[in-house]
């Protein structure tokens, strides 16, 4: 996933690299047709731009993520991995 490995450059001091890869992975999202796929994701992009100090779009994306997960009509929990 886009916004795990931005996450991994990022902590190794790579920050423009894992901003290209945050802004690829907000991109992709929008081709995610499940919504509890796409809220995973829209949650996981928002958590590794808040832990690199980008609160104002991690923001945007966690209330996106929560409009989304809104829309979920099958609750069943799938296992997910970071």
């Amino acid at each position: 996933m886009l916004s795990s490995l931005a996450e991994i450059l990022a902590r190794h001091g790579q920050a423009d690299q894992a901003t290209r890869l945050a802004d690829q992975a907000e991109t992709a999202d929008r081709t995610i047709t499940d919504p509890a796929d796409r809220a995973w994701v829209l949650s996981a992009l928002a958590g590794t731009l808040a832990r690199r100090g980008q609160s104002d779009r991690a923001t945007r994306l966690a209330h996106e993520a929560e409009r989304v997960a809104r829309t979920i009509t099958d609750p069943t929990p799938m296992p997910r991995t970071t």
